[in-house]
């Protein structure tokens, strides 16, 4: 019996999730108009390239709570998805930085902090005065790469983010210099145990994700679609592939590039 496995992808899933007004209003979150838009038409996209609609999700709006973005990478990332399956999971909407609220820290301590992914029911108040509160929450980007990027038994995973500070996906010691070219950032293996999981963010850990009203999508989300979409042709290789390399060199290439439509900043 041959112990060789191939490296064919079985089964297509994806968790597509897109927000552009948030439940609790009296906070300084504020509206987005475009990332419930990106959302959807990634989700189109991926189903038209043999992702199992049946056994994919799409959360927009009200719809894309904490709970539902959980219980959706629950399923596919940690249960549902085995060794040569494909999972992606896209963000599109507020990204903000948010230290923890630690009265016994030392003074001479950094603070601890992260960036949260905002979902439709999020309460920014209970988590910058609840340090129970910022531990738990699971669209905190280090409890993102803890319990589901590092713990899917799939070989091939993608996150895909188009929020502010996303970038910082892997923490303060995998923070490059500012000096750095955008390209070298964007996508970013986690080490020799994870051969094809892989994280392509809009952004830097200090920088603003945007949207431009003459697109009418997030701007990374825009040449994204371009790309995956065949309309835009620098993306793929010689031999007719798109591939996760030629992918980002063509977006750290293009949405680097100033619009000249109208924008607004994803944080």
């Amino acid at each position: 019996m041959s112990t060789s496995s191939s490296l064919e992808t079985k089964n297509r899933y994806a968790v597509c999730v897109g927000i552009n007004r948030y439940q609790v209003r009296d906070q300084l979150i504020p509206f987005l108009r475009y990332a419930e838009q990106d959302a959807k038409d990634v989700y189109a996209l991926l189903i038209g390239h043999e992702f199992s609609k049946e056994h994919s999700y799409l959360l927009v709006g009200e719809e894309a709570t904490w709970e539902a973005i959980q219980q959706a990478l629950t399923t596919l990332l940690l249960t549902k998805a085995r060794r040569d399956d494909l999972v992606i999971f896209y963000f599109a909407g507020h990204g903000v930085p948010i230290s923890i609220n630690d009265e016994d820290e030392e003074a001479e301590q950094e603070p601890q902090s992260d960036i949260f992914l905002c979902s439709s029911n999020f309460n920014m108040q209970q988590v910058v005065d609840e340090r129970g509160a910022w531990l738990r929450y699971p669209l905190r980007m280090q409890k993102l790469r803890t319990d589901f990027f590092e713990l899917a038994a799939s070989r091939k995973v993608l996150f895909i983010f188009d929020s502010c500070h996303s970038g910082d996906f892997f923490g303060k010691h995998y923070r490059p210099r500012t000096s750095e070219n955008l390209a070298t950032r964007y996508i970013k293996p986690f080490g020799e145990n994870s051969t094809g999981r892989v994280v392509l963010s809009s952004c830097l850990p200090h920088q603003t994700s945007r949207e431009d009203e003459r697109l009418g999508h997030g701007i990374f989300t825009y040449h994204l679609l371009e790309a995956l979409s065949g309309r835009a042709g620098q993306e793929v290789r010689h031999d007719g592939w798109v591939t996760v390399g030629s992918l980002f060199d063509y977006i750290a290439d293009t949405a680097e590039k100033p619009a000249s439509g109208q924008e607004w900043c994803r944080a």
